[in-house]
């Protein structure tokens, strides 16, 4: 199913997958966009980089050092600005909507529902950090699972929200998961005095979506793939000439992507996320466009990509939106399913049939936006036959009205003829009285 979800592409874009990246680019003061592959690229047609605001008529105050994330349907793209004023740009419409003044460290993630949380300092230059819940539609801090200090042991800003949990590291060094609905259900997911150490240095240490696996790197040159239920893990070594920035997982924990901080390139290890975790190869899928690269990245939003614009009939506003399908299976719940106990299993089967609800819903979708399709299919076959019966009609009307006048010709002709052989008739009926 992981699968499916991310080699299923109509015109080489996913149809039953979100997945893209976001980048900025450093030459051209904006932010790119690409599948994971590096393929579909495509960059803002706005210059966001701080003081730039004579070519935007607004200012960006965008901060290269500073984090940024992509909403779950693509739609916006979330940052924190030069002032550390968290912003929300609007990427069809090019609005810009900043929150109040906040001095305030942050990252950011987009969970599984499309929710946006940050990790924020519990004060400037602490390396605390708590979390907070951003409302999208009002823009205003939602305090209804988690309130300031609910959750304020966070000593990396890497963090992760799966199925109404967190997963982050603590300040005692440990990997665990707080339940949204319940803050003091507390589980230690990997314990680094009884499971192993593990480096949590920033920019080489991530978690994947569903925070069932984590990325570290515990030598240079080295990147590790942890497990946190079953502890296995797997380490893979780099070329010599790369140093690993911003690593991250792709949301269907299928690849480990980061930047070569050496060439300012983006690199892709592909591998298989199961018990033991498994690193194949890696692939560089984007080099920088100038001299200067690349800095920052994220693979945590969608793609709005995923809604296929299709022309509908002779005028230029006659246009459908398909929204496509999404069955990754961190999207479908199931990533995290297990079957090792009774009531695990009866969790998964719960699982199951919500991602077959899930699936069901997504397939009706389309299915209704196909008819409606091929009813304006069948409408323009109507459409096009009427016409060209209409140009039928008028070219018979001009070639009766053109046999008519041929016909009116001919008579007139042959009137003429039987004129002139008249009158040659009537000096020979003379010449035969006169004999």
């Amino acid at each position: 199913m992981g699968r499916i979800a991310r080699q299923s592409k109509y015109n080489g874009l996913q149809v039953v997958g979100r997945d893209q990246l976001v980048t900025y680019d450093q030459d051209k003061e904006t932010f790119v966009f690409a599948q994971l592959d590096g393929s579909e690229t495509y960059s803002m047609p706005v210059k966001v980089l701080s003081g730039l605001q004579s070519q935007n008529n607004q200012d960006f105050l965008y901060d290269p050092s500073n984090g940024f994330t992509q909403s779950y349907d693509g739609s916006y793209l979330f940052y924190a600005d030069s002032n550390n004023n968290l912003v929300k740009y609007d990427i069809e419409n090019g609005t810009l909507f900043r929150d109040v003044a906040d001095t305030a460290d942050k990252a950011f993630d987009v969970d599984e529902t499309g929710r946006l949380w940050s990790a924020a300092e519990t004060a400037p230059g602490s390396g605390v950090y708590q979390l907070k819940q951003q409302d999208v539609t009002s823009w205003e801090q939602d305090t209804t699972l988690v309130a300031d200090g609910d959750i304020a042991d966070m000593a990396s800003k890497e963090f992760r929200i799966y199925q109404d949990r967190v997963y982050y590291v603590n300040t005692a060094g440990d990997m665990v998961s707080r339940g949204l609905n319940a803050h003091n259900d507390l589980q230690v997911e990997y314990s680094a005095t009884i499971d192993g150490a593990f480096s949590t240095t920033e920019g080489q240490f991530a978690i994947s979506q569903d925070g069932l696996f984590a990325a570290d790197m515990p030598a240079a040159g080295v990147v590790r793939v942890i497990n946190t239920e079953t502890k296995l893990a797997q380490s893979f070594a780099l070329p010599s000439n790369i140093t690993v920035d911003q690593l991250q997982f792709s949301s269907d924990g299928q690849e480990l992507m980061y930047i070569d901080t050496q060439e300012n390139a983006i690199h892709r290890i592909e591998m298989t996320a199961g018990d033991q975790p498994q690193m194949y190869q890696d692939i560089k899928v984007k080099s920088p466009s100038g001299a200067t690269g690349f800095t920052g990245l994220s693979v945590d939003g969608g793609s709005h990509r995923s809604i296929f614009r299709v022309h509908n009939g002779p005028d230029a506003v006659q246009e459908s939106f398909i929204t496509t399908g999404d069955v990754r299976l961190v999207t479908l719940g199931l990533s995290r399913a297990h079957i090792d106990t009774l009531e695990e299993a009866g969790d998964a089967l719960k699982a199951v049939q919500n991602a077959i609800d899930t699936v069901s819903v997504q397939r009706a979708r389309l299915g209704a936006e196909a008819a409606r399709i091929d009813k304006t299919y069948d409408a323009l076959v109507l459409y096009n036959d009427s016409i060209e019966q209409a140009e039928a009609q008028i070219s018979d009307t001009d070639i009766a009205k053109e046999s008519s006048e041929m016909m009116a010709l001919q008579v007139r002709h042959e009137t003429a003829l039987a004129m002139m052989a008249q009158a040659n008739q009537q000096p020979s009926t003379v010449l035969r009285l006169l004999q």
